[in-house]
């Protein structure tokens, strides 16, 4: 059984980040809250608790940060975005024994997720900003001037 204050602590971080968190995150929990259960007189926990708890709620968090990530930007993570994650999940994949990720199962999650990141974010910025009218007036525009004949 899964003390309180460890489930919410660990379902309010996967609604607000979509994966797991960061060894530094972990450990900062555990130091806050191993007190208070002690105090309580409930058993402390680990960082192995912890994980497999994030383990059993989310156990794909890869496809978790990129669906989230797509939904929000509609395009693919840069490259600063790719190995800030890896830092993160990499050595928490250690810890459970896990295989760790590469850049070529991420890319392909993302690919499986938005085939055409070009094409999504086009889309996403013509709707979000309402300019397919200005759009076509610029190519209107566009198309006048390459006909002017000016010398």
């Amino acid at each position: 059984m899964h003390p309180e204050p460890v489930s919410s602590w660990v379902q309010q971080h996967l609604s607000q980040h979509f994966s797991w968190p960061s060894l530094v995150k972990v450990d900062d929990f555990i130091q806050g809250i191993n007190p208070l259960l002690v105090m309580v007189r409930k058993s402390t926990i680990d960082r192995m608790f912890l994980l497999n708890h994030f383990k059993s709620l989310c156990p794909n968090p890869v496809f978790t940060w990129a669906k989230k990530h797509i939904e929000a930007s509609k395009v693919w993570p840069s490259r600063e975005e790719v190995d800030e994650y890896l830092s993160i999940i990499n050595p928490l994949c250690t810890l459970l024994q896990k295989e760790t990720f590469n850049y070529m199962y991420i890319f392909e999650v993302f690919q499986s997720l938005c085939p055409d990141p070009l094409e999504t974010w086009v889309k996403k910025y013509l709707v979000s900003y309402e300019v397919c009218q200005r759009f076509q007036d610029v190519i209107i525009a566009a198309t006048c001037f390459a006909n002017c004949s000016c010398s």
